[in-house]
């Protein structure tokens, strides 16, 4: 059996993207863990899919490898080359367009990043426009590709979670009408909901709190250790070196969007030379 290593925090599209495709191919569907893959398969993020095992494992890094993998498993990678090449053309915008500008706008609402409201303000207007052509493209049909979900509509629906959780208000729903029922169609599907559950759409855009810990009172007994596990589980482990690199990475994109902002704004201050 497949094993399918998965980040435990509830808001990591990514492992979740990987989560729902497996819920479309029930037959091989892998065993799941919440953990760290070893280090001796050197996957260099999760989600990470190994298959095969005693010595003979190939190892499927990242979510676009894996979730490729388990979609092709379901038959939820495209009919034809024609729709296969669709889905890609998806994945590619969900990660190259969607995820930068959903992580700047929402990143500092969680607390995963510093917050910088200029760079949020920019991002937002980027956001929204790239989600405005998403609109238009789904305005004449009920999938991203074909007649039924596929990968591509995993791999956006997931891209815009967290968008559509913390972000988006009802007035940003209303100029985004086919996004919002291309979305809650898809997350209604009973694959979907096995893995994100019943989602709250965002009503207004402010800070997400985490919820508070209790005062700690030294004259009261010590925890048992079921609530110290129980604890440990909702803060989740402590993030690997790979992972802190990963956020590195994120901090110093969001930098240079940043400078190519502002780079375009100081061109279109300056005076035009006849």
């Amino acid at each position: 059996m497949a094993t399918l290593y998965v980040s435990p925090h509830p808001d990591d599209f990514r492992s979740l993207l990987a989560l729902i495709a497996a819920e479309f191919c029930p037959s091989s569907r892998p065993r799941t863990l919440t953990e760290d893959p070893p280090a001796s398969l050197n996957a260099c993020s999760r989600p990470t899919l190994v298959l095969g095992a005693g010595g003979s494992e190939s190892v499927l890094s990242g979510a676009p490898a894996v979730s490729w993998y388990l979609a092709n498993q379901g038959k939820r990678a495209g009919a034809d080359t024609k729709q296969q090449s669709q889905v890609w053309q998806w994945l590619s915008f969900a990660d190259n367009e969607l995820t930068p500008v959903s992580c700047a706008v929402v990143f500092p609402l969680m607390g995963m990043t510093g917050v910088d409201k200029k760079l949020q303000q920019s991002s937002r207007a980027e956001m929204m426009r790239v989600l405005k052509v998403l609109d238009k493209a789904l305005e004449p049909r009920t999938f991203l590709v074909g007649e039924s979900i596929t990968l591509a509509d995993m791999a956006v629906a997931t891209a815009v979670l967290l968008p559509f959780k913390y972000v988006l208000e009802p007035s940003d729903r209303k100029v985004l009408t086919n996004v919002t029922r291309w979305f809650t169609t898809c997350t209604n599907q009973p694959q979907f909901l096995k893995v994100l559950g019943a989602i709250t759409l965002c009503e207004k855009m402010v800070p997400v709190t985490p919820k508070p810990k209790a005062a700690t009172n030294p004259k009261a007994a010590p925890a048992s250790p079921a609530v110290e596990s129980t604890e440990a589980e909702a803060n989740g482990p402590p993030k690997t070196e790979a992972q802190l690199k990963k956020d590195a990475k994120k901090r110093e994109k969001l930098e240079k969007f940043q400078q190519k902002k502002d780079t375009e704004e100081k061109k279109k201050s300056l005076p035009q030379t006849e």
